[in-house]
């Protein structure tokens, strides 16, 4: 029995000592008697893209050796990096930024090391906006994300705009939140350029701008323009069947009887003369003036901005500028022109014989000194186009919010 015992113990001696710092795991379970609490501060560092994370911790027992260990989130499987042992406080410096960090603070005592807490800092996201910065619903890129209710949203430590360049929101509900944020000369956030038009329909409304930083230097254009509303539908052209109303038919020919009858009885006939030719028709009337163009669409609102900044020397210039009403539309063709009178009608046969069966019985109906053909009208001329629509209406200006901020009105708009 008693060796059973001592063999029991020697086991548990070994499971028990199998965590040391020297290449054994960790005990991962939290000792009952120690209520340790992790805790970081982020700081950017001096230079762009980087930032140093400040650890201390409270409620280490006193004869615990407390170890710092790092670990990125999307390196799981790697050993991590010890930051210090036995240390009161620990600086990880020059952490990239946008990193998720795993930090673990563990107890050595004696031979043994217990795992005590693991928190997760995520260092912020530092971005400079070179020349143009397009957000539309096609692309947002992967500094911006759209959430559930459509606003985009993007969250920054450090956002820096080099001179010059451009944020485009189009008609988008833009937040942005940053810590610090820094506008070089000429930096600007626009809606739409200025005489963007819709390529149909009425044109879109400027959408929202929010800046929300706790410290702001430099200053911003806020180009809040609407787009300018689409061209109305042109007037649309007539059905084919639709004309000018047809011309005048000419007056038909006048044959007399040129000299004494011949035959005998009841068969006696004249040899026949012009005596007045027939007239032309007469030309179709002018198409009808084409359909009058439709009203050019509405145009849209202005945008709108949203300032605020804790501190720092921030500026600002607000230029709201509505969308125009687009054209009125372009003015239908006219319709086509009437058609040409008939020409004067010229029988030569009937008005020659006395007797209708005379051409049977003679096979003569005397000589003829015929009348000119007339000709069939012109057809009229095209009517003339309609008339272009009426203009659109322009849109609205909305209001902007410039919350309890040190942001100031910049007057120097060049």
């Amino acid at each position: 029995m008693a060796k059973k015992l001592v063999l029991i113990l020697l086991v548990f001696g070994v499971v028990s000592c199998q965590f040391k710092k020297d290449g054994a795991d960790e005990v991962r379970e939290p000792r009952p008697l120690n209520s340790v609490k992790l805790t970081s501060i982020v700081e950017p560092s001096e230079e762009m893209f980087f930032y140093n994370v400040r650890l201390s911790w409270s409620g280490m027992k006193e004869n615990c050796v407390p170890i710092i260990n790092r670990r990125y989130s999307e390196d799981a499987q790697s050993e991590g990096l010890t930051l210090g042992k036995g240390i009161s406080t620990a600086d990880d410096l020059g952490v990239i930024h946008n990193q998720k960090i795993m930090y673990s603070i563990s107890c050595q005592l004696g031979d043994q090391v217990h795992w005590l807490e693991t928190i997760e800092v995520q260092t912020p996201m530092d971005h400079v906006v070179k020349d143009l910065l397009s957000i539309s619903k096609e692309n947002l890129r992967s500094i911006f994300l759209r959430e559930g209710n459509g606003t985009v949203v993007g969250r920054f430590g450090r956002l820096s705009f080099i001179d010059g360049s451009i944020i485009m929101i189009y008609d988008n509900t833009v937040v942005i939140y940053a810590d610090e944020i820094n506008f070089g000369p000429g930096g600007r956030i626009m809606t739409f350029e200025k005489g963007s038009e819709a390529t149909s329909g009425n044109g879109r409304s400027g959408g929202t701008i929010e800046i929300i930083a706790k410290k702001g230097a430099g200053n911003v254009k806020l180009l809040l323009h609407g787009e300018r509303g689409g061209v109305g539908t042109d007037g649309g052209p007539y059905p084919e069947d639709v004309r000018g109303q047809t011309g005048e038919n000419g007056s038909p020919a006048v044959y007399v009887n040129d000299g004494p009858a011949k035959g005998f009885g009841d068969h006696k006939y004249w040899d026949r003369k012009c005596s007045k030719n027939p007239t032309d028709g007469q030309q179709g009337s002018i198409g009808l003036t084409g359909m009058t163009g439709t009203k050019g669409f509405r145009g849209g609102n202005t945008g709108s901005a949203k300032i605020f900044v804790a501190e720092g020397a921030f500026g600002y210039h607000i230029d709201s500028l509505p969308g125009l009403g687009g054209l009125g539309g372009d003015g239908g063709p006219g319709s086509n022109g009437g058609e040409g009178g008939e020409p004067g009608f010229q029988d030569v046969s009937g008005k020659l014989r006395y007797q209708p069966d005379f051409m049977d019985l003679r096979g003569s109906l005397g000589n003829v000194i015929p009348c000119k053909f007339a000709k069939k009208g012109a057809v009229g001329p095209v009517g003339k186009p309609g008339e272009r629509g009426p203009p659109g209406d322009s849109g609205s200006v909305l209001p902007n919010e410039i919350w309890d901020s040190v942001a100031k009105k910049w007057s120097n708009v060049n």
